[in-house]
């Protein structure tokens, strides 16, 4: 088993807290107190559900690349292997990948160990490794720019931009914000400040607007509305999240599921992915109207559920305390592999 180190702290940076498995599942609606956003559409809604688990798995041309450890010491590994779990090559030692890209003939990543993260480029064979950006995590490519927040003393000091090549830096937002997304010219992020509500903010017109007044993890945009995870209120030691979903229009908000971890959420076409804390924290789907629940998997502590095309990529845990395993299968949960791999 692997100690659950830097990779864990990013992913489950709220559901550490433990949000306690049991058993139950209602829905509520409610009306969030705020002016209502510009609708805005984007159709890679499975894309930013990646992103907003770190994105610590990429399927390109069928390869993976993932992350592994060294069974001796328990140092995490940047890997490269095909989805069957065959022809594992290491391409970075002593380090975590995040938010892994891939963009034309390049795999770009951040990796973070014993150094501050920072944003790597590789080929996608996985030679010719080069560091662009130092001191910044939460990337996400853009056209032909790199987007990131730079960070000091582990926290985010503003939200940035450079060039595929990471020269020619500017600042795009000089406010300390989390779980960035830009959709157009509208950027979304979680305000850590303002009780880690969302906020969307304009780049044109530099206006800031707060889209929804509970804690708000995990985040997804589709068509006119935003699926996420919840807290009512404050949130408590062992108290469940919620599965929830908002409409961008009138701020209308609807609970889907009573009863989530608050460190994942997956989207893929019409269906939510979600670990249930009242069932050990299996993986499971519901489609967006909050009827039709679905075991994924009988694993329990499970998290991350990462979407390529007809694949799904989950992590498993004991009890969120070591990796047990990686597993790569259908969107069913059919055929099941491991990528886990120790060296």
């Amino acid at each position: 088993m692997k100690k659950i180190t830097n990779l864990v702290i990013g992913l489950l940076l709220m559901a550490l807290v433990a949000t306690g498995c049991g058993t139950d599942n209602s829905n509520i609606e409610q009306q969030e107190e705020e002016t209502m956003v510009e609708t805005h559409y984007t159709e890679n809604q499975t894309e930013m559900g990646n992103y907003m688990n770190t994105n610590y798995a990429y399927i390109a041309n069928g390869w993976v690349y993932t992350i592994g450890w060294m069974d001796s010491s328990g140092d995490e590994l940047f890997l490269k292997m095909r989805t069957d779990g065959s022809d594992d090559t290491i391409l970075h030692y002593s380090d975590s990948a995040q938010f892994i890209n891939v963009k034309g003939e390049y795999i770009y990543a951040v990796l973070e160990g014993s150094n501050t993260p920072s944003i790597y480029k590789y080929r996608l064979g996985g030679d010719e490794e080069k560091q662009l950006v130092n001191d910044a995590y939460y990337l996400q490519i853009v056209g032909d720019y790199l987007y990131y927040c730079k960070y000091e003393n582990d926290r985010a000091v503003n939200y940035c931009r450079a060039d595929l090549q990471g020269e020619n830096e500017e600042v795009v937002f000089d406010k300390e914000i989390y779980w960035p997304y830009l959709v157009d010219n509208q950027l979304y992020y979680q305000d850590d400040a303002d009780n880690e509500t969302l906020h969307v903010y304009d780049l044109e017109s530099k206006e800031d607007k707060k889209i929804t007044d509970n804690r708000t993890y995990q985040y997804v945009l589709n068509d006119d509305y935003i699926y996420c995870i919840q807290y009512e209120g404050e949130k408590k030691e062992n108290e469940k999240a919620q599965v929830v979903k908002i409409n961008l229009e009138t701020l209308e908000r609807k609970v889907l599921y009573e009863g989530a971890n608050d460190g994942s959420l997956g989207v893929k076409e019409d269906r939510l992915y979600f670990i249930n804390a009242n069932d050990e924290c299996r993986l499971y789907s519901i489609d967006k109207n909050g009827e039709n629940i679905s075991l994924v998997s009988q694993d329990p502590y499970c998290w991350a559920p990462c979407i390529y095309d007809d694949k799904l990529i989950y992590i498993c845990s004991d009890n969120y305390e070591y990796v047990e395993d990686i597993f790569i299968c259908n969107l069913d949960g059919s055929s099941k592999v491991s990528i886990s791999k120790d060296y």
